[in-house]
């Protein structure tokens, strides 16, 4: 779960300086307004889930319905809060599909490399709408994952090798589980920060 927001550096202090700051040097001169809101939280659930594995279209809905127009005025009142709230949402998204991608890879009667299809790139493919969607994208990137490593060991691969590769995707889903968990809010908050600094220019370092 994410910690208590309070830390020695108040984000909400630096979010509404960050206001005057980006306002005041933008070269465009664009102010902090529900455009600008829109852009913003586009920017934050990139940062998040950049290839749109974790979030459903649901989810963005419920977002976008709370703070598509109002981030702007959150930020200008110091109010970073939403930064922890979806994030929490993505935190238990990574959880749910940690438990669903156990049950998947030791399921002996999925059909590890009988889907031919590679998942790579999907930041600009629409989200799954729902988690059933997002179950089936999960079980349509394992099964792109083991077929690669399946390719690489040959025509011939023992049980004990496809266990191993299974067994080694595993750990790479428990490493983003364990990442999300060990996001400090000080991490939280940077990115919310950088995401509202990208919002004015997509090439924006400001808070890098």
């Amino acid at each position: 779960t994410v910690k208590d927001e309070e830390e020695a550096i108040d984000y909400g202090a630096v979010a509404k300086d960050a206001v005057t700051l980006m306002e005041a040097n933008h070269f465009l001169q664009l102010k902090t307004d529900d455009e600008l809101s829109a852009k913003f939280l586009e920017e934050y659930l990139a940062t998040l889930d950049p290839s749109k594995f974790f979030f459903t279209q649901v989810d963005v809905d419920r977002f976008e319905e709370r703070y598509k127009t109002a981030l702007d005025e959150k930020m200008k009142a110091g109010d970073i809060k939403p930064a922890y709230e979806m994030f929490e949402i993505y935190e238990k998204s990574v959880a749910e599909i940690l438990e669903e991608v156990e049950e998947i890879l030791w399921d002996e009667s999925f059909p590890f490399g009988a889907n031919e299809s590679r998942i790579v790139d999907r930041s600009d493919e629409p989200r799954p709408q729902n988690k059933a969607e997002r179950i089936q994208l999960w079980r349509d990137l394992i099964a792109s994952n083991v077929l690669r490593d399946l390719l690489r060991g040959g025509d011939q691969v023992s049980a004990d090798e496809l266990a191993e590769i299974k067994y080694n995707l595993l750990s790479g889903y428990r490493r983003i589980y364990k990442t999300s968990q060990q996001n400090e809010s000080e991490h939280i908050s940077a990115k919310f920060l950088k995401a509202y600094a990208s919002a004015f220019d997509s090439h924006s370092d400001f808070f890098s």
